[in-house]
């Protein structure tokens, strides 16, 4: 039965990305200069770290989210093959160890155990995207209490 009132009730959901971000364009746009360039040598890339702050409910998630469907769309349109992993720290790990092994069952879910540290995890896990010509674009969400301040990217 069709409601009276939503037209598309799943757009009520806290998972639902439009695919406009109103007001959100420059951040995207900034997200963009620094990342999509990657793709043109995704080989000779380098790790960049970047930062968004700001108040809560302002769109930092959803402004991330959004991105990494664009960044990801673009890879897949060059025929490399990159996955967007969203990881929210409180949801995700409370501990480096619990993290790590979350973000290997995300990306490569064959490799997860519990008799690995964090760290021969990650070793294990750059080596397997490395052996299969894969990439990621790691989204850390919640990691720590937001600087005071007005809203901001910053990257690192």
């Amino acid at each position: 039965m069709r409601s009276l009132i939503f037209k598309d009730r799943s757009k009520l959901s806290p998972y639902y990305i439009p695919a406009v971000l109103p007001h959100r364009e420059k951040q995207i746009q900034l997200l963009g200069s620094i990342y999509m360039k990657m793709l043109d040598d995704i080989d000779g890339a380098y790790p960049v770290y970047t930062q968004i702050v700001g108040s809560v409910g302002t769109g930092k998630t959803c402004t991330t989210l959004r991105f990494g469907r664009m960044l990801t769309e673009e890879a897949e349109r060059r025929g490399i093959r990159l996955e967007h992993v969203y990881m929210n720290c409180k949801v995700d790990g409370s501990t480096r160890f619990v993290l790590f092994g979350n973000l290997v069952k995300k990306v490569a879910p064959e490799l997860s155990t519990r008799s690995l540290s964090g760290e021969e995890m990650l070793h294990r896990l750059v080596e397997y995207l490395k052996d299969r010509r894969k990439y990621v674009f790691i989204s850390f969400d919640e990691s720590s209490e937001e600087p005071k301040g007005e809203d901001n990217l910053q990257p690192n």
